[in-house]
């Protein structure tokens, strides 16, 4: 048995217990001070074995900075949000077992932070796919930190010049200012690039999101040009604050790039209460086309990447919504996002 050296003031007899899941305790540093007996059957591990080791101390040597991830965000951030991560363990043969641990953020009262443990929800899936899955993940690193570079420079020096200017030239500083949110927006789309590559699908912090003001937002962060808003929406939508605005975003740059510098973009709630489109009156895209703009690297513009309505319907799914492609009263396209939680 494992000797436990507390007051029990939180019985772990008590804790639910899952055959396919193991339960573990851990401190601040990560260090193992509780498994049960689950750990036997799911990494072939006596139930002592790992205790006094590192959480990460067999897990596989790609996987350890996303879990040590997890494990700071879980001990040191002082939200509610429940922490997750996928990753591959090291079983007492030497292979790999794919597994996803969730942390709890409330801790007992010795301190130490309950994770649960079970194999992962892709466990079946093909080599090739677990392949793809990993490649992307080193993607997604690799980009972040070739765009965060120059970022972290132009930050630097936008914010310098704007206290530099002080208050010489409003105007300059207010436009300094917009650059400056910008950059900030960047960082923020830069993490989300590296949470969906951790995560997948999974949303973690939906909540109700006032959409008027979001669009408005979203408006602000794309080269709007000559083009006009119309907003038709004056409830909130039940979403991840951050992935919507990048799905709006993606939907208000796209009306912009097919319709032209003066097309009016229109967002509004439709008659069935659970929806929202985001509509133009540009050129429309061909009935022949409307079931390939979704596909990674489909795009009609010689300069456009391909991958902003891919990313659409990535954040619809997510959220467990549809997204449709159609014509729009005035001739144009109009992007249908169904079954959301709207009041």
């Amino acid at each position: 048995m494992c000797s436990i050296t507390t007051d029990q003031s939180i019985p772990l007899d008590a804790i639910p217990l899952r055959p396919d899941s193991v339960l573990t305790l851990v401190d601040d540093d990560g260090i193992i001070k509780y498994s049960n007996a689950s750990v036997e059957r799911v990494l072939e591990y006596d139930r002592d074995e790992l205790v006094g080791e590192h959480f990460t101390g067999h897990i596989h040597p790609d996987d350890c900075d996303r879990v040590s991830e997890m494990l700071q965000a879980l001990t040191k951030e002082q939200n509610q949000n429940n922490k997750s991560v996928e990753y591959r363990h090291r079983k007492r043969d030497g292979t790999y077992e794919r597994l996803k641990s969730v942390g709890s953020p409330q801790p007992v009262a010795e301190g130490w932070y309950l994770i649960r443990t079970s194999e992962a929800a892709d466990q079946g899936k093909t080599d090739a796919d677990i392949e793809a899955r990993e490649e992307f993940d080193k993607f997604a690193k690799v980009v972040s930190h070739d765009l965060r570079n120059p970022l972290n420079v132009a930050s630097g020096h936008v914010e310098l010049l704007y206290n530099d200017i002080a208050d010489q030239d409003v105007d300059y500083r207010q436009r300094l200012k917009k650059v400056m949110c910008a950059h900030d927006r960047m960082e923020t789309l830069i993490e989300n690039l590296l949470t969906l590559a951790r995560s997948g699908k999974e949303i973690n912090a939906a909540q109700w999101i006032a959409f008027d003001s979001l669009c408005q937002r979203c408006w602000q962060n794309v080269s709007t040009a000559n083009a006009q808003l119309v907003i038709k929406f004056d409830g909130e939508v039940r979403a991840d604050p951050s992935r919507l605005q990048q799905l709006v975003e993606n939907l208000i740059r796209n009306a912009i790039e097919h319709g032209g510098e003066d097309v009016t973009v229109t967002i509004g709630e439709t008659g069935d209460g659970d929806a929202f489109y985001v509509a133009d009156d540009g050129t429309g895209i061909p009935e022949a086309m409307e079931d390939q703009v979704f596909q990674n690297g489909f795009s009609t513009v010689s300069d456009g990447t391909g991958f902003g309505l891919a990313i659409v319907s990535e954040i619809a799914d997510a959220h467990g919504w549809k997204v449709e492609v159609a014509e729009s009263q005035n001739g144009g396209a109009r992007f249908d996002v169904t079954n959301v939680d709207i009041r």
